[in-house]
Formats: C-alpha cells, structure tokens, sequence
C-alpha cells in the first residue's frame, strides 16, 4: 500500500482496488470524478491508487494522491452525497450545493493540491 496511507481514515480497514473495478461497483455520487480527473489532469490520476473499505463505509471509494512532493486522500461518499479531499492540513467538501462540482473539484485539486 501507499506510504500515505496514513491519511485515510485510522480505523478504517482497506485494500486496493482497481479504476475497473471501481467503475463496475460504484454508481453513486461523484462516480465520473476520477475519470475527469484522467482526462483533464492525467499526471493526478496516474499517481492516484484507489481503495475500498472493508469494514467500515463499504460503498465509500478512497483515493490517494502521492507523487512524493504533495500528498492528499478523496472520499466519495454516495450516502452523504459528499466529495472530501483533504491533506494533512485542510479539508474540502463538495457535495449537491457545489455549483460545477467536476469543474470545482478538479480547480481545487489543480491550484492548491499539487
């Protein structure tokens, strides 16, 4: 698993899953995040590994960004009907009130993640 791992929820158990196997399952909230992402910021989702939980928020999916200079986890959530990025310092969520979420998302990765 990604050394920053550590950024991902504490009590949370994961394993990795594949952008396939994320597109078979999920069908909530913000399922095109990731492919927008691959479209517009490519080097992003190349260092983007996906995971799932095990045990707790099972339907959730979970990113990491880590390119050994900037570090930061995404959480969609389909229950909430939330996006969540956040780094070891700030925390943004994005859900039904965000105007252009792709765009927004996409914009805050873009200027102020990496």
């Amino acid at each position: 698993m990604s050394q920053a791992i550590h950024i991902l929820l504490p009590k949370f158990n994961f394993r990795k899953e594949s952008f396939e196997d994320f597109k078979n399952r999920y069908n909530g909230f913000g399922k095109d995040l990731y492919q927008h992402i691959q479209n517009e910021i490519a080097p992003v989702f190349n260092n983007l590994q996906l995971y799932r939980s095990t045990n707790f928020q099972t339907s959730d999916s979970y990113a990491i960004f880590d390119n050994g200079k900037h570090t930061f986890a995404m959480q969609l959530d389909p229950e909430s009907e939330m996006i969540i990025l956040w780094n070891e310092n700030t925390q943004n969520e994005f859900g039904t009130w965000t105007d252009d979420l792709y765009v927004e998302i996409i914009n805050e990765i873009r200027y102020n993640r990496i």
